[in-house]
């Protein structure tokens, strides 16, 4: 398991850990204090402190092979895995960050510099589509367009980024909670705007109704702009709900040949498990429920 996936399982286990405590009567004791020791907020806290310091020193190494000009502009923190400086949500930049704006605010007070800055760079870098690229490049402040990037895929292109902006901006801009520079807020609502507007045009996925390059993780994308963008008139959930409508007939697009049948078709991150957990989130967001989020992702955020 990396670091942030370790993050992950704390924060978790600190919700659950919590709802459990009062009525403990079938759990020991002694193991329950074990967990609440093992999920403490200090626990936490030095898995945050060491996912910033490898951060920090990825980003030396990544400044290092660029000129002095381009290394202005490369983040503060950044990642990489097998040798590539990914952006995405399942093996890049954006997953970390998904994870570490996650835990509860006040731990990220000393390295709120270094987090602001790295979003700011991800959303100057969006193309003109709306998409990402999905990894970072020696240039990969001033991309071209390329067909390549239409791909729209919550493991590497636009969704994950979604979910992230709009979670950075629902967690950090009310008190006490540390805040985002009206800077930064601005440029995601825009960037909200475009990638939305790119997920709902091309996010009815061949690959099937998963999560991670499926139909599902275009209306969690959807759903989450939705909470950031919607007014009275609620055009983002309306368009979540139209995806996960469409998606209702998988079987028949599948028996047909417009949609491929998964390795794994009732699995939760590729198949149809993933789809039902969309479908619950927008039948809560019907009935007036806030929704539970993305499975594993973005379900920590409004918990924590």
């Amino acid at each position: 398991m990396s670091v942030p996936g370790f993050s992950t399982a704390l924060s978790f286990c600190a919700q659950n850990g919590t709802r459990c405590g009062g009525s403990a009567g079938k759990y020991d004791a002694e193991m329950m204090t074990s967990i609440r020791e093992l999920v403490s907020e200090s626990k936490i806290d030095a898995l945050v402190h060491d996912i910033i310091r490898r951060g920090r020193l990825g980003a030396e190494n990544y400044r290092a092979s660029l000129t002095s000009q381009e290394a202005q502009k490369a983040p503060s923190l950044t990642w990489s895995w097998h040798g590539k400086r990914y952006i995405g949500a399942a093996h890049g930049i954006v997953g970390i960050l998904q994870i570490i704006f996650s835990v509860p605010p006040k731990l990220l007070e000393p390295h709120m510099a270094a987090l602001s800055d790295t979003p700011r760079l991800i959303v100057n870098i969006q193309l003109l589509s709306g998409n990402w690229s999905s990894k970072a490049g020696r240039h990969m402040f001033s991309l071209d367009e390329d067909e390549k990037y239409q791909l729209v895929q919550w493991f590497h292109n636009a969704s994950g980024l979604l979910i992230l902006f709009s979670t950075i901006i629902r967690r950090f801009t009310t008190p006490p909670t540390p805040a985002i520079s009206e800077a930064l807020l601005r440029p995601m609502h825009t960037a909200l705007a475009r990638g939305g507007e790119l997920v709902y045009t091309h996010g009815f996925l061949r690959k099937g109704v998963g999560i991670c390059h499926g139909v599902a993780e275009s209306v969690f994308a959807l759903l989450a702009v939705s909470r950031v963008l919607d007014d009275k008139d609620e055009v983002w959930l309306t368009r979540a709900v139209h995806l996960a409508e469409l998606a209702t007939r998988y079987h028949e697009l599948e028996r047909s040949g417009e949609m491929k049948v998964p390795d794994r078709p009732y699995s939760l991150y590729e198949g149809v498990a993933g789809m039902c957990c969309a479908w619950a989130d927008v039948l809560d967001r019907l009935n007036g429920k806030p929704g539970v989020g993305m499975p594993g992702y973005d379900d920590l955020s409004d918990l924590v």
